[in-house]
């Protein structure tokens, strides 16, 4: 956290939540760690055989957790 608030183009708006969140996860280790990273399309095609546009792979999980989790969609 040190670190970060040492740049003026970084504004964190709760910095006790970050900290306890990058806390959690050095303390979890790296076994538990999961990044997607196809927010930008990199991985997945942008559009369909048919011109739709295809959701990104975050998008995805995010609908599958709230198909099996409606009470997810108010936080």
């Amino acid at each position: 956290m040190d670190i970060l608030s040492k740049y003026s183009h970084v504004h964190i708006a709760h910095p006790e939540k970050v900290k306890n969140k990058i806390q959690k996860i050095i303390n979890d280790g790296k076994g538990k760690l999961l990044f997607i990273s196809d927010f930008d399309y990199t991985l997945t095609r942008y559009t369909d055989v048919a011109g739709n546009i295809c959701m990104t792979t975050r998008d995805l999980i995010r609908q599958m957790i709230l198909h099996k989790h409606p009470e997810y969609s108010e936080k």
